[in-house]
């Protein structure tokens, strides 16, 4: 009997020891990952910090007289290591490394001087009914402004409209051609008081940046389309804007599909109309912009130009 007691003893502080160890063992794993994670995010600051500065660099190398040469690499005294490359294939040319330990960060950026951003734009563009003249009006000097910024040329960024009211109707193809922009931009007009048939208007941008218009379209080049809306669509009859809101968000699904990335203004909407547009037309919330009324659409569409134009991290 006292043999059988001392075996289960024996085995109890087996048992318990193993628990111990096993704890143990979790709780010194358990630290090693977070110390592995709080390195790591040292080592991804300090990957920023290298980038931001190779960055800083290239603009500066961008605007001497006499550049020196890509790739150009560069070794900090903490450790860090920045490399940096420039191709003018690219809407964003220069591209900077950073790189600490095993951990590397990159930003792209436009160059400075020297060089043009590259972007296809589509504008797409509401003329319905509920726009009134002087409202239209305002839509075409921001539209116009656009354009300025932008600054439309054979190797840089090219333009294209879209409007929409009941039909949509494609009134200008893409081009260099900032002028010719400007006068289908001032034609556009509301006379007929139609509806809002968002989907064929994103459908005909969509068809515009496609490889059928090879004349028109540029491969390589990123694809943008621009929303500029005041309402739901209900492209059959008045009211009805559950099945034009389904159908304007697969056209928009399709554009995001191909690569298109979309931008959406909506000007004096309801929560429903803005959460319609945010969620489903619009790439992200980022992509969205809310104003009360026309008179706010040129600020707005300058700082869209700006987020097109602006340099962006383009991953880890």
């Amino acid at each position: 009997m006292n043999e059988s007691k001392g075996q289960a003893m024996l085995l109890t502080v087996i048992l318990l020891s193993g628990v111990v160890l096993a704890s143990t063992s979790l709780a010194g794993l358990l630290i090693l990952y977070q110390l592995r994670q709080a390195t790591d995010a040292k080592d991804s600051m300090r990957a920023i910090f290298a980038a931001d500065a190779g960055l800083e660099w290239a603009f500066y190398n961008e605007t001497r007289a006499t550049p020196q040469a890509y790739p150009h690499v560069i070794n900090l005294s903490d450790g860090a290591k920045v490399t940096i490359t420039y191709d003018s294939n690219d809407s964003l040319p220069i591209k900077v490394v950073g790189q600490y330990g095993r951990v590397a960060r990159a930003f792209q950026a436009n160059s400075p001087v020297g060089g043009e951003s590259k972007f296809d734009v589509m504008f797409v563009l509401d003329r319905s009914g509920s726009i009134i003249d002087t409202e239209l009006a305002l839509v075409k000097a921001a539209a116009n402004a656009f354009i300025d910024t932008i600054v439309p040329s054979l190797t840089g960024s090219h333009v294209g409209l879209v409007s929409f009211a009941t039909d949509a109707t494609l009134d200008q193809h893409l081009t260099d051609n900032g002028a010719a922009v400007k006068v289908s931009i001032d034609a556009m007009s509301n006379k007929n008081r139609g509806q809002t048939n968002l989907s064929q208007a994103i459908d005909l941008a969509d068809g515009e940046f496609n490889n059928l218009h090879t004349i028109h379209e540029r491969p390589e080049v990123k694809d943008v389309m621009i929303v500029v809306t005041d309402g739901d669509p209900n492209q059959n009859k008045p009211g009805d804007t559950r099945t034009a809101r389904i159908a304007a968000a697969l056209e928009a699904d399709e554009a995001r599909l191909a690569d298109i990335e979309i931008y959406v203004v909506g000007i004096g909407v309801t929560p429903s109309t803005e959460a319609f547009l945010k969620t489903d037309i619009a790439d992200d919330v980022a992509h969205y912009y809310p104003i009360a009324d026309f008179s706010g659409l040129e600020d707005i569409l300058e700082a869209i130009a700006e987020a097109i134009l602006s340099t962006r991290e383009v991953g880890p």
